[in-house]
């Protein structure tokens, strides 16, 4: 039974950051702003959206037609992030945004995130807390003018990918 729940927890622990990530790339005109300058203010937003437990915001962010590898719709996501930030009295963020280009009219992001129940003030903070690393491959669609998440991958980041030029 332990086993199983410490999956739960693992699996409940990615969803939410895939839900976290797509509040990570904000709702921006693509032609007033690049790819990179699109994700860089939506980290900001989607920080602060999701610290303050937001929900409503990251709904928004996240494409009716989400769909990822493993075959997780919006609703899965939002169902779990609603469940995660229940469960956990806070959630402090600390991101890195390692690329965004613009293909086709979608944006490809790579974003490095740590997430702890205590501030992450700066980078040198993350060897010495109890933090959840990820590296996420999201993927951008522009409707009606706002970027939604439509896919994400990720995996488990090592502190080490937080230093790294």
């Amino acid at each position: 039974m332990r086993i199983s729940n410490r999956r739960y927890r693992l699996r409940s622990r990615l969803l939410l950051l895939l839900a976290v990530l797509a509040l990570l790339l904000p709702a921006a005109c693509s032609e007033e702003q690049g790819p990179e300058a699109i994700a860089r203010s939506f980290v900001a937003a989607s920080k602060e959206a999701v610290q303050e437990r937001r929900l409503r915001d990251l709904r928004d962010l996240i494409a009716e037609e989400y769909a990822d590898p493993a075959g997780r719709t919006a609703q899965d996501v939002l169902a779990v992030a609603a469940g995660y930030l229940m469960r956990n009295r806070s959630v402090h963020i600390y991101t890195r945004l390692q690329a965004a280009t613009e293909q086709d009219g979608r944006i490809q992001a790579t974003v490095l995130v740590a997430l702890a129940g205590r501030p992450i003030s700066d980078v040198s903070m993350l060897p010495s807390i109890n933090a959840d690393l990820y590296r996420f491959e999201l993927e951008l669609v522009e409707q009606e003018g706002d970027w939604q998440l439509a896919s994400a991958t990720w995996r488990t980041a090592l502190v080490d990918d937080f230093f790294a030029d």
